[in-house]
């Protein structure tokens, strides 16, 4: 019983432990030094990318999102389909519109973590 216990105690708090890894690794927190941060980081959070969007910043988008475990996506600046379902799952896992657009909400959850 204690064993059973036990199990119980240690994989709830590694549940618990998963989203504020993640949350870390959106904040940049545990990528610090990365030179591939500016790109995305000082993106005008007023436009969005979307389908066949061609840029720096989705070359990053494409790297961090990779990064955090949101498939492994090629990091051509293309935003092709594989980019845009990799941005849905990202949406759906904070709660976000899952449009596939890579628009305000999105970039301040990426860049600054989620506060849900």
């Amino acid at each position: 019983m204690k064993k059973i216990i036990s199990i119980l105690l240690l994989s709830g708090a590694i549940m618990f432990s998963i989203p504020s890894i993640k949350a870390e690794a959106i904040a940049g927190n545990h990528y610090v030094g990365d030179s591939h941060d500016a790109s995305i980081v000082n993106y005008n959070a007023e436009k969005f990318f979307q389908l066949w969007d061609r840029c720096d910043g989705v070359k990053d988008l494409q790297m961090r999102l990779s990064r955090i475990g949101y498939g492994y996506l090629d990091k051509d600046g293309i935003y092709g389909p594989a980019t845009k379902d990799a941005v849905m799952k990202f949406q759906r896992s904070y709660g976000l519109n899952a449009d596939g657009l890579y628009g305000p909400s999105t970039h301040r959850v990426l860049i600054n973590g989620c506060n849900c």
